[in-house]
């Protein structure tokens, strides 16, 4: 995914022109296209190695004296860090005049040319250029009228990563239409917590016409419908159990490193719900009992069942990869520092629950799988069975393929399928505890810091009603 970020002490250099200033053509341009590395490692663990392409440019700007020239060139750096089991690759495009540098993106391009007018930089139809000789950059007016023709076409593209590079010109307008079109190929794909997300990021930018605040408009209805219409799991009314003095950890936290926090403070015990009270010792916890209604008295905090331990995550002293990390945890057999655990992730949404037995549940390209110590993985083509699930302390799993990512509820069968239960409902959710019986859902909230316990059924079932 294209990761666009600019400098801001480099953007500092530049000035950004009306689109209806066009700057003085210059009157010779010879232009170069070369390919060098740099580096060539062998590609063992630490070392990198690095490619460079270069456009470079020479501008003649007064007729005068033809053989004074301003240089100029796009520079593409390509960087490949190797690890002992995976390799990270990273772009970098970076515009010089004489040596100086003007603009830095890390990314890429799509496209990078010369012209009389300066340096052109093209993505997906929206095209940026560069004025060396007076540190200047101009935005495409005809960028606007691209976007208008992909909305009436219902032309395909990468949506996201146009608005993310529109958005480092100060191209509010144009940056919301982009959103708006992701939001829409998103809705299109299934995956409604992302659309509904591309959908907020276009309106935080304000309304640039009334047209295209009427299709937002238009969106939002539709994934509204569309969830009422698809969403395999009905949720009852929120019921808020009370306001916490501090988020608690639960039991299927996603770790933060080796090492990450003290075991659980949320958890369920059969029908019932408990909660650390303060984060000191001695631990103390009050259960909410779900038939009853009723909170109980405070007692010693303690766990029974489920998998007693602590999940970790890091990178490996052997592997120097960004994207990649391995999972573990204490209730397998520890490892020597200079180990490392065969079960490696790609990103952090690789990771959904544990269970007993297998341990680790994964999502991959093909659906949800399990992995063993040994990092051994089986698909679960009928997902997660229900013996599982009654003996976890709750999970993100919701039964089947299904399964709870933060907010959304996501199906691991068909990867890009979500949807926003609490959608209208709650804001801020931070984390979705499933009651091993798959009757309730705890939800906790952040600004301000609540607990909600929330009844579930599925689709074709009656729904729970809520507690007293």
């Amino acid at each position: 995914m294209l990761r666009a970020t600019l400098l801001s002490a480099l953007v500092a250099l530049l000035s950004t022109d009306p689109p209806s200033e066009t700057p003085p053509p210059a009157q010779a341009i010879d232009e170069e296209v070369e390919g060098e590395e740099a580096i060539d490692l062998e590609g063992e663990p630490g070392e990198a190695s690095e490619e460079e392409e270069r456009t470079s440019c020479r501008f003649v700007l007064d007729p005068a004296h033809p053989d004074v020239a301003l240089g100029a060139s796009v520079v593409r750096v390509r960087t490949t860090t190797y690890g002992a089991r995976c390799s990270d690759t990273s772009e970098v495009f970076e515009v010089r005049s004489d040596g100086t540098p003007l603009f830095r993106l890390e990314g890429g391009f799509v496209y990078a040319q010369c012209d009389e007018g300066g340096i052109v930089l093209e993505r997906d139809g929206a095209s940026v250029r560069i004025v060396p000789w007076r540190s200047t950059l101009i935005l495409d007016p005809a960028t606007a009228v691209r976007l208008e023709r992909a909305w009436q076409e219902e032309a395909g593209g990468n949506w996201a990563e146009l608005a993310v590079f529109l958005g480092r010109f100060a191209a509010a307008g144009e940056e919301a239409r982009a959103w708006t079109l992701a939001a829409r190929a998103s809705l299109r794909e299934g995956d409604l917590a992302k659309a509904d997300r591309h959908l907020a990021r276009a309106r935080s930018l304000g309304r640039p016409d009334a047209t295209w605040e009427e299709r937002r408009a238009r969106l939002a209805r539709q994934i509204t419908e569309v969830q009422r219409r698809t969403m395999p799991v009905r949720f009852g009314k929120p019921r808020r159990l009370g306001k916490l003095v501090f988020l608690p950890r639960t039991p299927s936290d996603r770790p933060e490193g080796i090492g990450a926090g003290p075991s659980a403070g949320l958890f369920w015990q059969g029908q019932k719900l408990c909660v650390e009270q303060e984060p000191a010792e001695p631990r103390a916890m009050r259960c909410f009992d779900v038939q009853t209604g009723r909170w109980g008295a405070t007692e010693p905090l303690r766990i029974e069942g489920g998998i007693p331990g602590r999940l970790e995550r890091g990178d490996c002293a052997e592997t120097t990869c960004y994207e990649q990390s391995f999972l573990w945890h204490s209730a397998l057999p520890q490892l020597n520092e200079r180990e490392c655990p065969p079960l490696f992730l790609e990103s952090e949404s690789d990771f959904v629950d544990l269970v007993p037995g297998p341990l680790f549940v994964l999502q991959a390209a093909k659906g949800l799988e399990v992995a063993d110590r040994e990092g051994k993985r089986r698909p679960l083509p009928d997902g997660i069975p229900s013996g599982w699930l009654r003996a976890t302390n709750g999970s993100t799993l919701a039964g089947g393929h299904l399964y709870f990512f933060g907010a959304a509820l996501r199906d691991g069968a068909r990867p890009v399928r979500t949807w926003l239960p609490f959608r209208g409902t709650l804001s801020n959710v931070e984390q979705v505890l499933v009651s091993p019986d798959r009757t309730h859902v705890a939800v906790l909230t952040s600004s301000p810091n609540e607990l909600w316990l929330v009844p579930m059924a599925t689709a074709n079932a009656k729904p729970v009603p809520p507690g007293p």
